[in-house]
């Protein structure tokens, strides 16, 4: 896995509220069972996770509550950078390419990791704000 630390400072409109960082994230889903040409296969999860957390703890990101993170919604690297994220109390905007509630169903259906349930949980108490297309 290639992790690349970039840099690129703004002026942000009002500097009290504005983030300390800002995290992108965009990654595959875990393949499917049968997958032709593996590109994410399941049992690289823990070694994604562990090089995110790696990236997250790193002093250049030092992820923390001051940040927001920001990702999709795919069952892989999304989650599990939403899951690295949110263990580091950074806020979360999570992107959606469809209807919420079709999503809720599909992400259930396919995910099913403990994220599934935490991260609607944090939605309520306000850490994420799930942003449906």
């Amino acid at each position: 896995m290639s992790t690349r630390c970039w840099s690129i400072h703004v002026s942000p409109a009002d500097p009290d509220t504005a983030p300390r960082n800002v995290l992108l994230f965009s990654g595959h889903m875990i393949d499917a069972p049968g997958r032709k040409e593996p590109r994410f296969p399941p049992n690289k999860e823990p070694v994604v996770a562990d090089a995110l957390a790696k990236l997250l703890n790193s002093p250049d990101v030092a992820a923390n509550s001051s940040d927001l993170a920001i990702c999709g919604g795919a069952c892989g690297g999304d989650m599990l950078f939403a899951e690295a994220c949110l263990a580091r109390r950074t806020s979360l905007e999570f992107y959606i390419p469809f209807d919420e509630n079709k999503f809720l169903v599909d992400f259930r259906r396919l995910c099913r990791r403990r994220l599934a349930q935490s991260l609607f949980r944090r939605e309520e108490q306000g850490r994420v704000a799930c942003c449906a297309r």
